[in-house]
């Protein structure tokens, strides 16, 4: 049985987390020269940020509140994206611009785990290169990971 080819998506989303309807996009379908190549921070967690102690003097243990739903504070994930071919100076104005509006939700279909983004630093050209005939620009994204986790989606499977 051949490995199911894996695909990332990006839907633009309201401050609910609500996708909004016509913004949905196959990276590299909607994007056509767009390759994905890598994404750190995916599975990081961050610090749970409602907690509170206490430490008295008098006392041989810390007191601590601990919430039964932690908040976690937000953190940051590393998308390196490549942009291969004759128009890819074209496909790469037409990503940012994407990407550039308010916040989003990425996944991809081997994870199924949800973060909720923006893209929060500046963009550079990382490499700018042939690769034989092929030329391609390499960009590396950052992007600010709101909940401080990612959350998990339904498995699609065959019935």
């Amino acid at each position: 049985m051949a490995e199911e080819e894996i695909k990332f998506y990006m839907q633009e989303v309201d401050k609910d987390y609500v996708p909004k309807e016509g913004t949905l996009k196959d990276l590299e379908v909607d994007f056509k020269g767009l390759r994905y190549s890598s994404c750190s921070g995916f599975d990081s967690v961050g610090d749970i940020k409602n907690t509170y102690e206490e430490d008295y003097k008098d006392s041989d243990g810390v007191r601590a509140y601990i919430p039964s739903e932690p908040a976690y504070s937000a953190t940051d994930m590393k998308l390196t994206i490549f942009f291969i071919g004759e128009d890819r100076c074209e496909v790469r104005d037409n990503f940012i611009s994407y990407i550039s509006k308010g916040l989003h939700s990425f996944w991809d279909t081997k994870r199924y785990k949800k973060a909720y983004v923006y893209l929060k630093d500046k963009i550079e050209l990382e490499d700018s290169s042939w690769k034989g005939s092929i030329p391609y620009l390499k960009y590396t994204f950052t992007l600010r990971n709101v909940l401080g986790r990612c959350v998990n989606m339904k498995v699609q499977t065959e019935q």
